[in-house]
């Protein structure tokens, strides 16, 4: 094949791979030339059409033929470049989307003699942008695209709304006025942090910030985002999304208060009811001391109740204590060993009991990241519960720990009396009991406790169980605060 022809044909395989056609008007013979992808393009065939300038305009759709014929002739008459971006209907009526860009040829007498240029199909890209902006739309969040190499913002979707702009076309471009305008001056540290974090780590992007929407009336947004990366491990692109959260922030602040006005009430109320707590049962002991033998048994039976009630009572109001001052900003995460501390539990626990047979495996513990007195006060309530709940046979408690990539599963089993399955959430209610006070102590707040602790440590806590098989329960703690 002559190279002249080989060379015609590798033209013709690019542009329909890139959908770029080429064509030429020869101004002075009055003649359109189209490449094949051009006919292609339009929805026509090379053998049985012939392009002139006037059908080729007439193919655009109405409103758009003046601004094609108004760019090519100030293209003629200005001898400059030209670029527009415009619809035609091909003859099955299809609308496609295409651009058009292109220069004038020069005669050495200085006329033009020639106009020429490319022809691309965009259709399928535009509709892609189409969609994109209706499910931007759609979502209720301000999309962004951050070009990082040159520092350029692009937004989607109502994020003009969403920030308080009158137009898209007036949001920052640039990250200099994204923060220069929109964030709170309190936050720019934190959100330079945040960028550079997640371009070192690659960890997900989740932040909330505030951000000014008119005249520094600040709300609260959460951005979620996620770069890409070139082939040298240098971030090129960002993506993400900004969501109004301002009036789940005021809800959460109001609830915040809330439990803080009902955990200073539960303590308050606490301590005001031990103090008369006390004064009764030192009454009945002194009852108990100094005249049980003037009276009667059944009179010494109901001193033993009071007793009895009364120190259930200053246990119970201990649990609720404990309970109201599980908060968040309490938990002082340190390195942890669990070996010795575990060990320190157990010899509390075995001191107080009068059972010789008790058996208690535990298996090498790993060192977390926890506040380690309420990790303490989990594994003492798990194993005093498997001792409570032991069956006629004697204690075996087994103690393990589990490496599952994020968190560390830890699990406490007996060979008690088991849970039924039905009632194995209700374990971990406050106040929920599955045995009467007479038959098992307690004052139902324990499990409850596990459960706060383990959920403030960003971890979760359940049990495994069938009556009379003994039980399983499982807890796990995060390995990262």
């Amino acid at each position: 094949m002559p190279a002249k022809k080989l060379e015609g044909k590798i033209l013709e395989s690019i542009e329909r791979i890139a959908n770029i056609g080429h064509w030429r008007y020869d101004l002075v013979n009055d003649s359109l030339y189209w490449s094949e992808e051009v006919y292609r393009i339009h929805g026509l065939n090379f053998d049985d059409y012939t392009p002139n300038v006037d059908v080729a305009i007439d193919a655009y759709l109405p409103e758009d033929r003046d601004y094609v014929e108004k760019a090519l002739q100030e293209a003629i008459e200005k001898r400059e470049p030209f670029e527009f971006e415009k619809r035609i209907r091909r003859p099955d009526g299809e609308i496609r989307y295409v651009s058009s860009r292109g220069e004038c040829e020069i005669d050495f007498d200085g006329s033009v003699i020639s106009i020429f240029g490319t022809f691309q199909d965009l259709t399928e890209l535009r509709m892609r942008e189409e969609l994109y902006e209706l499910a931007a739309i759609s979502s209720g969040a301000a999309l962004w695209d951050w070009d990082i190499k040159s520092d350029r913002l692009n937004w989607a979707g109502n994020s003009a709304e969403i920030l308080g702009y009158t137009n898209k076309k007036d949001l920052p471009r640039t990250t200099a006025r994204f923060f220069s305008e929109l964030v709170h001056p309190d936050d720019h540290e934190y959100l330079k942090n945040a960028f550079t974090r997640h371009f070192k780590t690659r960890e997900p992007f989740s932040i909330d910030i505030r951000l000014s929407r008119t005249n520094k009336n600040y709300k609260w947004f959460s951005s979620r985002a996620q770069a890409h990366w070139d082939m040298d491990n240098q971030a090129i692109r960002m993506c993400g999304s900004l969501y109004d959260i301002d009036l789940l922030k005021q809800t959460q602040g109001k609830l915040e208060r809330s439990n803080n006005d009902l955990s200073q009430f539960a303590t308050i109320a606490a301590h005001d009811l031990k103090a008369p707590l006390r004064a009764i049962s030192g009454f009945l002991e002194i009852l108990q001391n100094r005249y049980k033998d003037k009276l009667d048994e059944k009179a010494n039976e109901y001193i033993n109740f009071s007793v009895n009630g009364a120190a259930q009572m200053g246990e119970l109001i201990d649990d609720l204590l404990e309970y109201a001052r599980l908060k968040s900003d309490e938990v002082e995460f340190t390195q942890t060993e669990l070996n010795p501390l575990i060990q320190n539990v157990i010899d509390t626990i075995i001191f107080s009991q009068s059972d010789p047979d008790i058996a208690i495996e535990v298996a090498d513990m790993p060192p977390i990241l926890a506040d380690a007195n309420k990790v303490r006060r989990v594994f003492h309530n798990l194993i005093e519960n498997a001792l409570k709940y032991k069956s006629e046979h004697p204690p075996k408690i087994t103690i393990k720990a589990e490496d599952q990539e994020d968190i560390w599963q830890f699990s406490v089993q007996d060979n008690g009396i088991g849970i039924d399955p039905s009632k194995q959430d209700d374990v971990f209610l406050m106040f929920k009991r599955l045995h009467t006070k007479d038959k098992y102590s307690g004052t139902g707040i324990g499990l409850a406790i596990c459960k706060r602790i383990v959920e403030l440590h960003g971890g979760d806590i359940w049990v495994e169980s069938e009556p009379n098989k003994g039980s399983i329960f499982y807890f796990s703690i995060p390995k990262r605060v």
